[in-house]
């Protein structure tokens, strides 16, 4: 198995005060040009930095969406099972203190966005994230 390696997006969300309604970041392409074999068979995962700031909020919330073409946007799920019950429901981070760290999201879909938002007074908050793609090799088993 090889360790992914990372192409920086850059910044998708400058360090700003955070809303009470989800903001989404700028539409991140997977694409590093328009052939098939450099979008989806290049990349599969996204990162993204995040600096999170409290401030007077009770806490902050992201989300990650992704899109096939940049116009219709769908919510990243997990799943869990039980007893052969698959249920699936959407993905939410939260943080109630300040943070600064990671998040790898396996994505299959040509584009991806972050949104986020604070819940609570949103003075002196702030949130900036920056996005990369990368990688994952999958060793194979034979």
């Amino acid at each position: 198995m090889h360790a992914p390696s990372f192409i920086c997006q850059g910044d998708v969300r400058a360090a700003a005060i955070l809303t009470t309604s989800y903001v989404a970041s700028i539409a991140i392409p997977q694409a590093i040009s328009d052939s098939v074999e450099n979008t989806l068979g290049d990349f599969n995962v996204l990162r993204v930095d995040l600096d999170f700031t409290k401030g007077n909020l009770t806490s902050a919330q992201l989300k990650i969406e992704t899109s096939p073409d940049g116009v219709n946007w769908y919510q990243t799920c997990s799943e869990s099972i039980s007893a052969g019950v698959v249920t699936s429901s959407v993905e939410e981070w939260t943080w109630s203190a300040n943070f600064s760290g990671t998040i790898y999201r396996t994505i299959a879909a040509r584009y991806a966005r972050v949104s986020v938002k604070g819940i609570g007074t949103v003075t002196g908050s702030s949130m900036r994230l920056i996005a990369s793609y990368g990688n994952k090799q999958i060793a194979n088993h034979a």
